[in-house]
């Protein structure tokens, strides 16, 4: 799980939460059934949607649909065996 300091700890949620934000590139989080939790403000801008739209979409809507089939089946074999990889990573994307 890594380190954190008190300090941090003491920050909270909030201080994560303004990581995601002031990331300078698009950062979406999706649970583990593929639902779109989160998209910071880059990721709004990049995909086109209103945030209302965006939140609790499939993640899979984000790609071209001749892959949305296939990265359901990498999502589905991740949930089975999680494994820490770089994202992509021996994957045709």
């Amino acid at each position: 799980m890594g380190i954190r300091s008190r300090l941090l700890e003491e920050h909270g949620d909030e201080f994560a939460w303004s990581l995601l934000e002031a990331a300078p590139d698009a950062m979406v989080i999706v649970v583990d059934h593929g639902e779109i939790a989160y998209a910071n403000d880059h990721a709004i801008r990049l995909f086109g949607f209103a945030p209302e739209d965006l939140l609790g979409r499939p993640v899979e809507d984000l790609l071209p649909p001749s892959m949305r089939s296939v990265h359901r089946e990498h999502r589905a074999r991740y949930r089975e065996e999680p494994t820490v990889r770089p994202m992509g990573a021996g994957l045709q994307l």
